[in-house]
């Protein structure tokens, strides 16, 4: 059985009157087997960070618990970096505990990408791709991106938080505030029909699938299966490195999810945590 919360912190919703944020209808649309392993859903018609929720604040189970909110007010992406949210998104965070301490857990932002994607893609919306670490993109556009952040529990247990962020559709405002070309699901393709929960309980499905085959997954094909969803593969492309800007070739990621690229005649990894890509 799964626990159902619907907050309503304020008269604003992202939705349209017939395509409100529901618990119970997101619960309806997932698979069986995912059911099993969603013990509660929470949503809020507006917050800070969805993310901050499951960290600090309301956090019920440690397996599976899920917030969605229809307005984000304060996200952040990778390094604390500012995540500008649109009026019409989909914004959520899923909480998981692993016994022990994962060292590989950047990998994880390619498993959840891939199989984000594969999702999206089955939805109707063709032509995605990922750009390293941890964003969804439609011709260079960013239309979503991902946060995982962890912390150890007193015992001893690695508590990890994902988060995901998609653009159902982008205003004149949105556009001109945020600071690179993005992109919404609606301009990818305005002939899908989206129902908002539908979309909520595919997404949230591709999240659960993640973590539950992310400790067994074989990091070989992950690295293989990138390859096929980032466009700038064996390329040129920019990164801020070392308080400077370099041009590397993009030659994929490492086991642990470093990027990898030639530099100088020879082959470089670098962490997520050490360099950017620099958006155009």
């Amino acid at each position: 059985m799964i626990f159902f919360i619907k907050f309503v912190c304020s008269s604003f919703s992202a939705m349209t009157n017939d395509n409100f944020l529901n618990p119970k209808i997101i619960e309806d649309f997932l698979k069986p087997d995912i059911k099993q392993s969603i013990p509660c859903i929470q949503v809020f018609s507006e917050v800070g960070s969805t993310n901050d929720i499951m960290i600090n604040e309301r956090t019920l189970y440690p397996n599976g618990h899920t917030c969605f909110a229809e307005k984000q007010n304060h996200g952040r992406g990778v390094g604390g970096k500012k995540w500008i949210a649109v009026e019409n998104g989909i914004y959520l965070s899923t909480s998981w505990t692993f016994e022990e301490n994962i060292n590989s857990l950047p990998v994880l932002n390619q498993i959840l990408g891939i199989n984000l994607i594969t999702t999206l893609i089955a939805y109707g919306f063709d032509g995605l791709s990922i750009q390293w670490p941890n964003d969804i993109v439609y011709s260079q556009k960013k239309l979503g991106g991902i946060l995982i952040e962890s912390k150890f529990t007193a015992d001893k247990e690695m508590y990890v938080v994902v988060g995901i962020g998609i653009n159902l559709t982008l205003s004149d405002k949105n556009k001109k505030t945020i600071d690179r070309k993005s992109t919404s699901l609606y301009e990818v393709n305005n002939n899908v029909t989206l129902d908002n929960n539908k979309l909520c309980a595919r997404t949230l499905e591709s999240i659960i699938h993640s973590l539950q085959s992310f400790e067994n997954h074989n990091y070989k094909n992950i690295v293989k299966e990138w390859k096929n969803y980032d466009p700038t593969f064996n390329k040129n492309i920019q990164i801020h490195y070392n308080g400077e800007d370099i041009e590397i070739v993009n030659k994929g990621i490492d086991l642990d999810g470093s990027l990898i690229g030639e530099y100088n005649n020879s082959s470089k990894t670098f962490k997520y945590n050490e360099a950017k890509i620099i958006k155009k």
